[in-house]
């Protein structure tokens, strides 16, 4: 990727937390081994120090999930939360008031 989406990116809110644990609990194990390229990298820190990998596009997509250290092993997570994630992870930050 040429350009980063962006630099630096933190959520700390409940709900954002919650769609990132409800992707960890409702992601299915995938078969055989991954072979794939990461788009950027983005770290959920929670209990099993998931990875996840979400594109920015318009079409409907299943996102990846990778439980550390085992980042041969893959994990779908269901479109409907991958839709949601991307929203989430891609939305412009609101402005700054003083």
């Amino acid at each position: 990727m040429n350009e980063k989406p962006f630099e630096d990116k933190q959520f700390k809110d409940l709900d954002s937390i919650a769609l990132f644990m409800q992707a960890i609990n409702e992601s299915k194990k995938m078969n055989g081994i991954l072979d794939y390229g990461a788009i950027f990298l983005m770290t959920v820190y929670s209990v099993d120090g998931s990875h996840l990998n979400i594109e920015n596009i318009e079409y409907p997509q299943k996102g990846l999930l990778l439980k550390l250290p085992n980042t041969e092993q893959g994990y779908e997570i269901p479109e409907n939360i991958s839709k949601d994630l991307k929203d989430l992870i891609y939305k412009a930050p609101k402005a700054e008031t003083s």
